[in-house]
C-alpha cells in the first residue's frame, strides 16, 4: 500500500508540474501575441485597413488571433486553477 501511495504522489507531482508548465507556455504565447499586435498596429495595420496589401488581411488576422488568444488565456487560467487545486489536495 505504501508503494502505491508513493507512485500516486509522484504522478500528482508530475501532473502539477505539467499543468503549471502548460499554463506558463500559454501565458508566454499570449504575451508574444500582444507584442505582435502592437507592432502591426504601430505599422498601420488595422482591422479595417492594411497599408501593405489586401484590406481583409487585418480583419481576418485580428479576428482569428484574437479568438485564439482568448481561448489560450481562458485555458491558462483554468490550468493554473487546476494545478493549485491539485497542490492543495496533495498537501491535505
Amino acid at each position: 500500500m505504501q508503494r502505491a501511495e508513493l507512485v500516486l504522489g509522484q504522478i500528482i507531482g508530475t501532473l502539477d508540474n505539467t499543468l503549471a508548465a502548460t499554463a506558463l507556455l500559454g501565458a508566454s504565447f499570449v504575451g508574444m501575441q500582444a507584442f505582435e499586435w502592437s507592432k502591426l498596429i504601430s505599422e498601420g495595420v488595422r482591422p479595417w485597413e492594411n497599408p501593405f496589401g489586401a484590406a481583409q488581411f487585418g480583419s481576418t488576422f485580428f479576428m482569428l488571433t484574437g479568438f485564439h488568444g482568448a481561448h489560450v488565456t481562458v485555458g491558462a487560467i483554468m490550468l493554473t486553477r487546476s494545478a493549485e487545486e491539485e497542490a492543495e489536495d496533495a498537501l491535505a
